[in-house]
């Protein structure tokens, strides 16, 4: 099974847009080459840039669109690089720094990103963007791999390994000649496991290149992560998540399986006990202070991937529940993406918390509302590489199948083992579960197509299917309703299937309070949107039956009334119209 190739697809609608908004964000002035070299202040070599040329790549392909300083920024990082073959500070012989190393997993990405891209388009540029990568895997990665098979896991005595920089803040109380250089690990002071983003830069260097001299770093790699104690350390999410994508990328190259089955249980690790009410993250396990999109887009890959490779509905509903709820609600008006606080979310901080990682909200908000407006230094860059993703997951292929997990306004040329399949696409899913389709063109002869409808939402296995105005037999697996068919030129297919409103308080994650529920339309979550009059205004929380008598309006959007009998427009995160400003606020949860 793999999914459709950028060239082969074009989209409409509001996925379009929205990353369209983004790659124009991304365009602006902390991301020209003049500047993005000079931005970061936090100590995260090659993590800004890297974000940047990975989610221009991968818009660039998605919209058909060629950035406008992308070519530049590679032409900049040959320039950058150090004397011993990467970007940033050269630490002590045999000491590694995690913090370089995760920004570096980011360039990793992104240069292999756009040399997949331009290895056609523009072979030189590829060759300049090939050269820098094999310098930072041959002078950075493979050096730190007996390092990595010791990553520092005690408590107590793990800033004192001499062999790693440990991604840290500074205690103000501690001073050394005159300055504030002593880290500590108060929770929430640290970005705690950064180093094995590093995973997914090493994995995907690995697919690459084929170079074993990666395999013994990798494996060393996934041994520490395996036994990293996250809640105990207060583990960063996204290091976790981004991890897990490496994990089952090396997965996919080895086939082992105790792989699969360790990427299985820390994504149901994180679910239980870090993943907010709309489906977003807790920064770090076990202190929700905020969400974070970085985690959010690699939480919806992961899910994605894990449908992949079991076919396992649940996981593409996870999927869809976090793309149309969490992605949906960070994505800002102005195409940036931001942190919002954590809905839901029932934790007492821990004790010692840093002052940095303050809640800054009452546990539990029943509101999906922005903690940082646009967090143009990381998650501007990784909403638009999930953005992307979206794109190559509206279709899959796999002999002479198709699958649709997603429904889109596209048109589409699909290969298939007995030819090609042109196809338009007209939908408004998931605010509607009926989608036409027409064919522009079929050598394929018999073709099977199936399309997602899981029980928790749709009508599922009652889901019709039309030919050219006449039902169709279907068969119904694994949350999908499939057809198979001659198909030709000018046919014209209708897949119907209703989406359902309904209640619920399922929450997954033994963190979150148990004293509220939502209001749904297929995977999406139902609120009441509006505007404070300034930042730090009380926000409105209103009461509404769960057995209120509610009245469709059509397009996902319903009308109720509170228990004071006031009217109120229920409506999801996800469409145009809801892209957020900085004072919009979501309730999406309700007292029981």
């Amino acid at each position: 099974m793999r999914t459709i190739a950028f060239d082969a697809l074009t989209l409409f609608g509001e996925l379009n847009m929205r990353a369209n908004l983004n790659f124009s964000r991304l365009e602006t002035e902390k991301y020209w080459p003049e500047t993005i070299f000079s931005m970061d202040e936090l100590a995260w070599p090659a993590d800004w840039e890297g974000r940047t040329i990975l989610t221009l790549s991968m818009l660039a392909q998605a919209t058909h669109r060629t950035p406008a300083y992308l070519d530049a920024i590679i032409d900049k990082v040959v320039i950058e690089l150090n004397e011993d073959g990467y970007i940033g500070p050269i630490p002590p012989a045999g000491v590694t720094n995690e913090q370089s190393m995760s920004g570096h997993s980011w360039m990793v990405r992104g240069l292999i990103e756009y040399i997949n891209w331009q290895r056609e388009r523009d072979p030189q540029q590829a060759v300049k963007a090939l050269r820098a990568l094999k310098s930072i895997i041959n002078n950075l990665f493979i050096p730190q791999t007996n390092n990595y098979a010791n990553y520092p896991i005690d408590e107590d005595t793990r800033y004192d390994d001499p062999a790693w920089q440990l991604s840290a803040n500074i205690d103000p109380n501690w001073k050394e000649g005159g300055q504030t250089v002593k880290p500590c690990h108060a929770p929430g002071e640290s970005d705690c496991g950064c180093a094995f983003i590093a995973l997914d830069g090493a994995t995907a260097a690995y697919e690459l290149l084929q170079d074993d001299a990666l395999k013994p770093l990798i494996e060393a790699m996934i041994a520490s992560y395996a036994n990293l104690p996250r809640e105990k350390l207060y583990v960063q999410t996204h290091a976790t998540l981004s991890g897990l994508r490496g994990i089952l990328r090396y997965y996919r190259s080895t086939g082992d399986a105790s792989l699969l089955t360790l990427a299985r249980d820390t994504f149901e690790l994180y679910k239980t006990k870090a993943w907010t009410d709309h489906y977003a993250n807790y920064n770090w396990f076990g202190i929700p202070s905020w969400t974070e999109p970085c985690a959010i887009v690699d939480s919806f890959i992961v899910s994605q991937e894990l449908w992949e490779f079991t076919g396992e509905a649940a996981y593409l509903q996870d999927a869809h529940h976090i793309f149309y709820n969490a992605i949906a609600h960070a994505g800002r008006e102005n195409g940036a993406f931001g942190t919002d606080h954590c809905t839901g979310a029932d934790m007492d901080p821990p004790e010692g918390m840093s002052k940095h990682a303050h809640l800054g909200h009452t546990h539990p908000t029943q509101f999906a509302s922005s903690h940082t407006y646009e967090v143009f230094w990381c998650c501007n860059m990784r909403g638009g590489d999930g953005l992307s993703r979206a794109y190559q997951y509206t279709h899959y292929t796999d002999g002479d199948s198709v699958l649709f997990p997603y429904f889109h306004s596209s048109k589409a040329t699909l290969t298939l083992d007995s030819g090609t399949l042109t196809l338009r696409q007209k939908a408004n899913y998931p605010a509607s579960g009926t989608v036409h389709f027409s064919v522009e063109n079929c050598t394929a002869g018999s073709v099977s197509l199936k399309f997602f409808a899981p029980e928790a939402w749709t009508a599922a296995d009652q889901s019709t299917v039309t030919l050219n105005g006449n039902p169709i037999e279907t068969s119904y697996a694994d949350g999908f309703v499939q057809i198979t068919a001659g198909l030709q030129a000018d046919d014209e297919i209708v897949f119907d299937s209703p989406l359902q409103f309904f209640t619920f308080d399922s929450h997954e994650c033994v963190n979150n309070s148990k004293q509220h529920f939502s209001f749904r339309h297929g995977p999406m979550m139902l609120g009441v949107k509006s505007k404070l009059e300034h930042a730090k205004a009380a926000e409105p929380t209103l009461s509404i039956a769960r057995d209120a008598e509610v009245k469709p309006l059509g397009n996902a959007h319903y009308e109720t009334t509170d228990t004071d009998g006031n009217p109120v427009h229920l409506q999801a995160m996800w469409g145009k119209e809801n892209l957020g400003g900085p004072l919009d606020t979501f309730q999406i949860l309700f007292a029981k």
